[in-house]
């Protein structure tokens, strides 16, 4: 199981990046607004 486990955290990964990404893209439009 360890090609499910290896998929979850590249799920988890992506996810995190994503919201990452998000959070950055918020900070630099209220720091450049």
């Amino acid at each position: 199981m360890v090609g499910g486990s290896k998929q979850s955290w590249a799920l988890a990964l992506d996810r995190t990046r994503e919201v990452a990404a998000g959070r950055v893209a918020a900070v630099w439009t209220f720091v450049l607004g």
